[in-house]
């Protein structure tokens, strides 16, 4: 099942894509229980403990065995999480990404954190500060997390993903060499405004899998620049859940993105870019030219 935040005329909404269009959940959701109103996006049905497609997928057929099904005709995707909890992210966890690097492929995963104010939706820009260099996009398969996780084992996995969305991991390339270089987390390099566009919607487990294979393409202004696919991760899905739920407890809408497969090149100011993963959808945003530099 996929599950969006839209905006339908300017109001917040939860849309499925059920039978070639996407249909307004939240409508179907208030039909069941007039108390759901509130329930107008995916952070509010985690928050509530109701992210449940069964009981998203018994909702959608009440309204239509009712007559009572709204498509969306005219929607405006933003992005899953606005603000996440925490976002986790993996470092070097391909094997052909690790190689690009002159630091030794990890024999453990390798996490650190992104700021949630970096988190930008589908067709909005991307700012590209004046003063930071080389400035690249990551395509990376995140999962958000749909209850509280400690300690979990691989096996029980599963049970605690929501979904899987699409991560641009923009990273400012000369900052995060510095940072590298001197020791540094790498944080800065990959939580300014706007480095973070996640989207177009969230697929749930029961579609894709504790072990997805998903063909991945990133494109820049329609030039196929990465072609791959999410089977080629060094630490598997399972794996990560394992090893970051040992060391921080994670909770509901919480982002876990699995890492960057290819280098992508550099962008620039005018350049549109689409990230692809199969089952998912495109991801699309536009990038343009700051004017506020950053103190470096």
């Amino acid at each position: 099942m996929k599950i969006a935040n839209i905006k339908e005329n300017g109001e917040p909404i939860l849309a499925v894509w059920r039978n070639g269009g996407w249909v307004n959940l939240t409508h179907a959701l208030q039909l069941c229980n007039p108390r759901e109103a509130a329930l107008t996006s995916i952070s509010a049905l985690l928050d509530a403990g109701r992210f449940d497609p069964v009981l998203f997928q018994e909702a959608l057929d009440g309204a239509a065995s009712r007559g009572e099904e709204r498509q969306v005709l005219s929607p405006v995707f933003e992005a899953p999480l606005a603000r996440p909890g925490q976002i986790i992210a993996l470092a070097r966890n391909y094997s052909a990404h690790a190689a690009e690097s002159t630091l030794p492929i990890p024999h453990e995963p390798i996490f650190f954190a992104k700021s949630n104010t970096s988190v930008i939706g589908p067709d909005e820009a991307i700012v590209l500060p004046p003063n930071l260099g080389r400035i690249e996009p990551e395509i990376e398969l995140a999962l958000v997390i749909g209850r509280r996780a400690s300690h979990v084992p691989a096996s029980a996995a599963a049970d605690y993903i929501a979904g899987y969305t699409i991560l641009n991991d923009v990273s400012a390339q000369e900052l995060q060499a510095r940072e590298i270089r001197e020791g540094y987390p790498l944080f800065r390099c990959k939580s300014l405004p706007t480095f973070t566009p996640m989207g177009p919607c969230l697929v749930t487990m029961e579609e894709a899998g504790v072990a997805p294979a998903l063909g991945m393409t990133l494109r820049v202004n329609g030039e196929a620049r990465v072609v791959t696919n999410t089977s080629g991760l060094t630490f598997g899905v399972a794996r990560l859940i394992e090893f970051i739920s040992g060391y921080v407890t994670l909770l509901p809408g919480d982002v876990i993105t699995t890492g960057c497969p290819k280098a992508a090149g550099g962008i620039s100011p005018g350049d549109v870019l689409e990230l692809e993963i199969e089952k998912i959808g495109i991801l699309r945003n536009p990038v343009i030219a700051g004017t506020e530099r950053c103190p470096v």
